[in-house]
């Protein structure tokens, strides 16, 4: 169902077929687009129509204004892609809670899609954040594989709009699209993990640590028990395990 409109504004670019085969949806699959009062009202329609067509009878793609999220009814696990803030014109930022919220109805496996705008300088108490800040709370919510896509200047109207809506002016903002994947588990779930675990013995005062991309929240630093129950040393914290080469079946950390 289509929540209010903003204003239109009809001279911004539309998405293109290119731009679209990179969300990766298909037929069957449900969407939800995410928008703000930064999110122009046409281009906003262009985006949500292709999605149907793409969607098709068997799929669904639901719109969802940012500052109505958090009171949807949305179950857990309910779409397969989330596109926030990608209409062209949108100058959305995304609160720590909007993303948990967007990871929660997520399904495993599934992809967020969002561009936001970012500050390449170090600026205190900036209500924008630097893109590293960003992944790292993209990771926090409970995303997996969180890279950046693409990185622009943004556009004379873009920065309008960070002006009008945000309340925000520098000349060193750009313009980031990202990507996160949903684990293909539920955390707490009672789905058997495959764990590979060396037979080889290690080294005295050596600890195996297995790390798998898995979110660092997951590790309880209290217990130096995981959720999932795989032991490691109460010494590592959060900020020591967001540091491990995770995608190796396991890695040796000295005490």
């Amino acid at each position: 169902m289509w929540s209010a409109f903003p204003g239109e504004r009809s001279e911004l670019r539309s998405f293109g077929t290119a731009g679209m085969a990179d969300y990766g949806v298909s037929a069957g699959q449900f969407v939800a687009v995410i928008w703000d009062q930064s999110s122009p009202a046409e281009a906003l329609k262009d985006l949500v129509e292709k999605l149907r067509t793409l969607t098709g009878g068997e799929g669904q793609v639901s719109v969802e204004n940012i500052s109505q999220l958090l009171q949807s009814a949305h179950k857990e696990s309910s779409f397969d892609v989330i596109l926030s803030g990608v209409i062209p014109g949108s100058t959305t930022l995304h609160s720590t809670e909007i993303l948990a919220e967007m990871a929660r109805i997520l399904r495993p496996g599934g992809c967020l899609f969002l561009k936001e705008p970012v500050e390449t300088a170090v600026v205190n108490n900036s209500k924008v954040r630097t893109t590293s800040k960003l992944c790292s709370a993209l990771t926090l919510s409970g995303l997996v594989e969180v890279k950046e896509l693409l990185r622009e200047p943004l556009s004379p109207e873009e920065v309008q709009s960070v002006q009008e809506h945000l309340g925000y002016q520098s000349d060193s903002l750009l313009s980031v699209r990202i990507t996160g994947k949903k684990p293909n588990f539920e955390v707490g779930s009672s789905s058997q993990l495959k764990l590979s675990i060396a037979k080889k013995s290690s080294p005295p005062g050596t600890f195996t640590l297995l790390c798998f991309d898995w979110p660092a929240k997951i590790f309880k630093k209290s217990s130096g028990i995981p959720a999932f129950g795989v032991m490691v040393p109460e010494w590592v914290g959060t900020a020591s395990m967001s540091g491990l080469p995770c995608g190796r079946p396991e890695h040796s950390a000295a005490q």
